[in-house]
């Protein structure tokens, strides 16, 4: 089944909601589409089950773990330029530009289920760098927000899903997909 339209989408969700509210999902591409469906729904039982995919990923966590600690761009732009001062030579990671392409390069390895290439020098340290990041988030029982649905495809897999209605989700990576993949067998797109 497929909702042409947003309102579509909403009749459906309002209907399944209505008697299973907390089993009912929404996911849409994003923040304006979710304020729309707000808009066309007007009073929803569970804001939380009209969700994106990112903020699916922080709902599972924070409801199947919540000691975790979702931690925000700028402590991870700073977690980032400091591994990089101790990992790169101090000058060239002293830059902005370096940490926001190590960022950036990170973000976009880790929606693509893709490794570092490790085949230079460069990648060697970037590689290296990855994984001391990470070693520093399981220590300190935190994810950032990409890593957030990486982390939460175990926790969905336990989860029960009865509707997840997927509303025009055009540019899912392949980590979206594994956890809507994981979040519910058979969604309706």
């Amino acid at each position: 089944m497929k909702p042409a339209l947003l309102e579509t989408a909403c009749t459906l969700y309002s209907q399944e909601a209505k008697t299973n509210p907390f089993n009912t999902w929404l996911i849409v591409e994003n923040e304006d589409v979710r304020h729309r469906a707000f808009e066309l729904i007007k009073t929803p039982v569970l804001q939380t089950r009209i969700t994106t995919i990112k903020t699916l990923a922080h709902t599972i966590l924070k409801e199947q773990n919540a000691g975790i600690r979702i931690i925000p761009p700028e402590e991870q732009y700073l977690l980032f330029s400091a591994l990089a001062k101790k990992i790169f030579d101090k000058k060239s990671a002293e830059t902005k530009t370096i940490t926001e392409n190590l960022i950036d390069l990170y973000i976009t390895l880790t929606l693509n289920c893709a490794e570092c290439p490790a085949d230079t020098d460069k990648g060697q340290k970037a590689a290296e760098l990855f994984s001391t990041y990470r070693a520093w988030c399981r220590e300190n029982n935190a994810v950032d927000a990409i890593s957030a649905l990486a982390y939460a495809v175990p926790l969905a897999e336990q989860m029960q899903a009865d509707t997840v209605i997927c509303f025009c989700l055009n540019s899912t990576t392949k980590l979206a997909e594994k956890l809507l993949a994981a979040f519910t067998k058979n969604p309706i797109t």
